[in-house]
């Protein structure tokens, strides 16, 4: 078979706790990269070359993915693996191999590097390792040959460079699933100047190259016709390279309707002249990584930072009326938790804590950070996402502490729970299972191959009293689908003891989910982030006794709750409220007013529940 004649799917996963927005709209613009290269060089055409559906990548539990994988007969399977990712990327690819036992599968990604568990896996056939459009081309070209199946997976790297002339901009070409007034997310250079030891990019892509001048040129009046919400520029330092004045300065001339655009930037190479051509050109909001403002730490990774020119320019960013939101990372070496604090009140004092976003250290495989991890002292997770365990400098404890720290200093929650959603999350997928009617819980698993990654399971007295068949049930549910994020609802006013929430916890909960392992120093009473269990009542004095005794499930009051007077008290301690289509639109505002900055927590059901 010839490689154009192959029948592929690229498939690109969604963060597991990502809001829904987010999951659906986050374009996978690699895989129309890997789209518009083949079909410029002799690779498989659009027709051939077929991207898992946005609402199915953004919402589908892993048999609903599974399904449609099996359903398309392809020939190959192509995997992007991320952090966040690559483990359902490889149980996905087992199944599949299960079903098809033909199936090729090949695996490209940030994940792909020396050492890696994957490139020993039965069940990958190839790894694209850095740059991947001619890489992938190349394992497509062998696994074309019927005897192409190896012990361990193949390893394919581009021989230079991709030149990025050679294929069409995969928006223009129509390769990239949109709709309405999605964002549009668009490269206009790959490479980065900077050489941070935390980070991996700088080694996919040696060297800083450009797109060709005229994407530019054609990209902003296809976005102004089609109505584009927003351009995200994903330059890695978008005013760090040769020629970005002249391509900003274009950018103005070429942004005429002014669709808000944002990007990735050094806020020490902000002179005042720029800041004003940034508003003219259309910028809204940037990305300034500042990740620390202690000397030793910064030194440590390779970080260069200058403090009097990251103030002024945010300075003159935000003279110009552009939010500016900073990267701040917990854990490097040679930071200190007196560092860290230190870090945060200097955005604090340069009014620009409202935009900062904090991470642990991620000692991601293939960085210089790892390869030097030993010598600095440095013990992390093994296993995605990497986080740091501990510095010489700071411990386990140190870094709890910080967290903790940083909640009660920013008033805000580090670790918020995944909300329940009383809906399905599109046509065809089942995120709601309502387990109150008779035999409804003994029905469920027959939805189990349309499941979403997030599945809200509601369940009454009836099924509380019997938890026997919620564990049985949630057996089932981990086994279909491993990668769903669940949350267990039980509607009720008696009390629930913690033994019966720990029963039914352990029921649906996987120690290996990816978002246990990546909330690992959250402070929760409930210990578990895949599984999360609420109680829904409207009988506020139920509510408040449960308050009382710091009972280990979250609250959702069913408004409007009774009494009154102390159901509004209540809304005090911002427990989750859950509104049916039958509020009045006074009451909706009230709520609304009461919960400002916390919308999160107003839950809605468009049908009765």
């Amino acid at each position: 078979m010839r490689p154009r004649d192959l029948h592929v799917a690229l498939v690109q996963l969604p963060l597991p706790d990502a809001d829904e927005g987010t999951a659906a709209a986050n374009v996978p613009l690699a895989a129309g990269c890997l789209r518009a290269y083949a079909a410029a060089h002799g690779g498989p055409g659009p027709r051939h070359l077929s991207v898992v559906p946005r609402d199915l990548a953004g919402h589908g539990g892993d048999e609903a993915i599974l399904d449609w994988l099996a359903a398309g007969g392809f020939d190959a399977v192509g995997f992007t693996a991320h952090a966040w990712s690559v483990d359902r990327a490889l149980l996905l690819a087992a199944r599949i191999r299960g079903r098809r036992p033909g199936t090729r599968v090949v695996f490209g990604g940030p994940e792909v590097v020396a050492g890696h568990p994957l490139l020993g896996s039965p069940h990958v056939d190839a790894a694209v390792v850095g740059e991947g459009e001619a890489a992938f081309l190349a394992a497509l070209d062998a696994l074309a040959d019927p005897g192409a199946a190896t012990p361990v997976a193949r390893v394919f790297r581009a021989d230079g460079p991709v030149d990025l002339s050679s294929f069409p901009n995969p928006y223009l070409a129509g390769l990239v699933e949109r709709r309405g007034a999605d964002p549009v997310y668009l490269e206009t250079v790959r490479g980065c100047p900077n050489r941070c030891s935390y980070c991996h990019y700088a080694k996919e892509f040696p060297g800083v190259r450009a797109w060709p001048d005229g994407v530019l040129a054609a990209i902003f009046p296809w976005a102004a016709a089609i109505g584009v919400s927003e351009i995200y520029l994903m330059d890695p330092t978008f005013n760090g390279t040769p020629g970005w004045e002249a391509k900003l300065a274009a950018i103005a001339r070429l942004n005429s309707t002014g669709i808000p655009l944002h990007t990735e930037l050094r806020l020490e190479h902000v002179a005042a002249r720029h800041a004003a051509l940034f508003a003219r050109a259309g910028f809204r909001s940037v990305e300034a990584g500042l990740q620390s403002t202690n000397p030793a730490a910064l030194r440590a990774v390779r970080r260069p930072w200058n403090r009097d020119r990251f103030l002024r320019g945010a300075s003159l960013l935000s003279g110009q009326g552009i939010a500016i939101r900073t990267g701040v990372i917990l854990g490097l070496p040679a930071d200190t938790p007196e560092g860290f604090r230190a870090t945060v009140r200097f955005l604090e004092e340069a009014g620009l804590a409202d935009g900062m976003e904090a991470y642990p250290l991620a000692v991601l495989p293939g960085t210089d950070l790892r390869r030097d991890a030993a010598s600095l002292g440095i013990d992390f997770q093994r296993f995605p996402p990497y986080h740091v365990l501990s510095t010489p400098t700071m411990s386990a404890d140190d870094l709890a502490g910080c967290i903790r720290w940083l909640e009660r200093e920013r008033r805000a929650e580090y670790f918020p729970p995944v909300a329940p959603t009383f809906r399905d999350p599109s046509p065809g997928l089942v995120g709601f299972l309502d387990l109150r009617p008779p035999g409804a819980a003994e029905a469920a698993p027959a939805s189990f191959a349309r499941l979403a990654n997030r599945v809200t399971l509601l369940a009454g007295d009836g099924l509380i009293g019997s938890p026997e068949r919620l564990e049985q049930l949630g057996r089932r549910l981990l086994a279909a689908s491993p990668s769903s994020l669940v949350q267990l609802v039980l509607e009720t006013d008696a009390p629930l003891p913690d033994v019966l929430l720990e029963r039914l916890a352990e029921a649906f909960h996987d120690p290996a989910h990816y978002l246990n392992r990546t909330r690992l120093l959250d402070d929760d009473l409930q210990g578990r982030a895949s599984i999360r269990l609420f109680r829904l009542s409207a009988d506020a004095r139920a509510a408040d006794r449960a308050l009382c005794a710091g009972e280990r499930c979250d609250l959702i009051l069913r408004w409007p709750a009774r009494p009154a007077q102390l159901a509004r008290r209540l809304l005090a301690d911002h427990p989750f409220v859950l509104t049916g289509t039958g509020i009045s639109p006074a009451e909706t505002a009230r709520l609304r007013a009461a919960y400002r900055g916390l919308e999160r927590l107003l839950l809605e059901a468009d049908r009765p529940v």
